[in-house]
């Protein structure tokens, strides 16, 4: 079955999911009914990055928000301001230099995802501790052959985010030192050399991992 067809099924299947899920915010479920409607418009770097698997961890949830949904929200009942540590475009602009039949093999691969699994996987990365997660075995689906395209994730998509959203942490906690922060990100942005962990430890900050 061609990439496109699979991403057709997919997509159907989900949009179904969705509309039966009970996601406490409308709004949420609005949003990826809305993605799900234009997703022939997107780049497949952003389906596979990103629709996928929040879709994905939405409809396994069910009626529990999805981590950053939950965050969201709570932070707006509370009156508390929510910005991103980096904007859309800059995410985007990683993928740039990833060849076209790379980004299909990528969207391929995330396509065949058990996401239920794949869950369960990085939830014992991050127990195992944050400087040994990246040596525990991997995974079938994390062994990808094609090993330009993950030496270009690893440099592009986590190093290179991981530089910039750590110097930006770093600004806003020395610019205002009073005022309090939350920061979330995903999972493997925690693990191993070079993490946002990492960089600020490098920078004198005392992190602490909270059991």
């Amino acid at each position: 079955m061609d990439v496109y067809k699979k991403l057709e099924e997919y997509t159907k299947r989900m949009d179904h999911k969705i509309k039966i899920s009970l996601c406490i915010d409308e709004n949420i479920n609005k949003a990826y009914q809305d993605s799900l409607n234009d997703w022939q418009r997107f780049r497949p770097e952003y389906i596979s990055s990103s629709l996928i698997p929040n879709l994905s961890d939405l409809v396994t949830t069910g009626d529990v928000p999805i981590l950053d949904d939950h965050l969201m929200i709570r932070a707006r009942d509370e009156g508390k301001i929510v910005k991103g540590i980096e904007t859309a475009a800059e995410f985007n602009m990683h993928f740039d230099g990833l060849r076209s039949d790379l980004k299909t093999y990528w969207l391929n691969v995330m396509l065949d995802i058990d996401t239920e699994e794949d869950t369960e996987f990085m939830i014992r990365c991050y127990r195992y501790s944050l400087d040994d997660a990246l040596e525990m075995p991997e995974k079938e689906h994390h062994k990808c052959p094609e090993s330009e395209l993950m030496a270009y994730v690893k440099t592009h998509i986590m190093d290179n985010r991981n530089k910039k959203m750590a110097e930006r942490i770093d600004n806003l906690l020395r610019n205002e030192p009073n005022h309090h922060y939350f920061f979330a990100f995903g999972n493997a942005h925690f693990l191993g050399e070079d993490s946002v962990v990492d960089l600020l430890q490098q920078n004198g900050y005392k992190v602490t991992r909270v059991e």
